[in-house]
C-alpha cells in the first residue's frame, strides 16, 4: 500500500514542478519467498547455495563462496540507461571478506573490464561505487568511483549509487555513493557512460571479476531507478526502509478490490 501512495505523491510532484523524477524500473523485495522482480520482470535465478529466507520480511541469503543471484542482465539492459540509481539494502557478517561486488552489471572477465557496481566489502577495507567502460586500459586503471566505510557489523545498511547530475555539485555527470541516506562523495565520470557496459551479466553478491569470490551476507531489497536521485530522495528512501510485507488486512482489502473489479468487467 505504501508503494502506491509513494507513486501517487511522485506523480503529484512531477505535475506541480515539471521536473523529471526517478522512476522505479526493477525491484527485488524477496517478500513473497522468491527472487522475482515485482516491477520489471527480470526474475532472479538463485545460484550455488543461495536461498530466499522468510526472515526479516524476506531476504536473499548467501552463506558460502559460490552463492549469488543472477539478475538476468539482458532483461535489465543497463546500457540503455543514460542515468541510474541503484538502491541496495544489505547486511554483512562481522568477519572481513576479500574483494568482490555486491550489485554488479557488465561482462565476466579477469579483469572485469566494463562494469558498474556497488561493492560493500573489499580487501582494502572500504565500500565503493564504481564504473568503467574499458576506456584507455581495461579494469580498475580506468575506473571512476567513490569510497565509503566498510561496514562489517552484522547490521542492515542502505547503499545507493547514482550516475548523472547531483544538485550539490557543479558537474553534470558524476558517480556518487550514499550510505544510510548520507552522501559520502562523488567523482566526475570523465566520459564514462552506461552505454559502454555489456548487458551480459547482472548479479547480486557476485562481481564481474572471475577471480573474485562471492559476498557472504544477506540482501533485504534491491531497486533500479531510471534517473539520478538527489540527496533528499535518497534520505527519504532510507527513512522509509525496505518494502514491508503487506499486512493480512491489507491483502484482504486488495483481494476484495480485485474481485469487485473483475465482477464489474463481467
Amino acid at each position: 500500500m505504501r508503494k502506491y501512495i509513494y507513486v501517487a505523491l511522485v506523480a503529484a510532484v512531477v505535475f506541480i514542478s515539471g521536473t523529471a523524477q526517478a522512476v522505479l524500473m526493477h525491484q527485488w523485495t524477496f517478500n513473497d519467498g522468491t527472487a522475482n522482480d515485482s516491477v520489471g520482470g527480470a526474475n532472479g535465478i538463485l545460484m550455488g547455495g543461495a536461498i530466499v529466507s522468510n526472515a526479516n520480511n524476506g531476504t536473499l541469503v548467501t552463506s558460502a563462496n559460490g552463492d549469488w543471484l543472477d539478475l538476468v542482465g539482458p532483461t535489465i539492459a543497463i546500457n540503455t540507461y543514460s542515468k541510474v540509481s541503484l538502491v541496495l539494502w544489505e547486511t554483512q557478517p562481522t568477519t572481513n571478506q576479500s574483494y568482490s561486488m555486491t550489485a554488479a552489471f557488465g561482462n565476466l572477465a579477469n579483469p572485469g573490464n566494463k562494469y558498474v557496481a556497488i561493492s560493500t566489502t573489499r580487501g582494502d577495507n572500504v565500500s565503493r561505487s564504481m564504473i568503467t567502460d574499458g576506456s584507455n586500459n581495461p579494469g580498475y586503471t580506468s575506473e571512476r568511483g567513490e569510497n565509503g566505510p566498510e561496514l562489517n557489523d552484522g547490521l542492515l545498511h542502505q547503499y545507493v549509487l547514482t550516475i548523472g547530475a547531483l544538485e550539490c555539485c557543479a558537474d553534470t555527470q558524476v558517480i556518487s555513493l550514499f550510505i544510510d541516506g548520507q552522501l559520502y562523495g562523488y567523482a566526475n565520470l570523465l566520459g564514462r557512460t552506461l552505454g559502454g557496459i555489456s548487458n551480459n551479466f547482472a548479479a547480486l553478491m557476485k562481481g564481474t571479476y572471475t577471480a573474485d569470490g562471492t559476498v557472504i551476507g544477506s540482501v533485504d531489497e534491491f531497486r533500479i531507478y531510471d534517473n539520478s536521485m538527489n540527496c533528499d530522495e535518497v534520505l527519504a528512501l532510507y527513512r522509509e526502509g525496505p518494502e514491508p510485507i503487506p499486512e493480512p488486512a491489507t491483502l484482504v482489502l486488495l483481494g476484495l478490490g480485485s474481485l469487485a473489479l473483475l465482477r464489474r468487467r463481467k
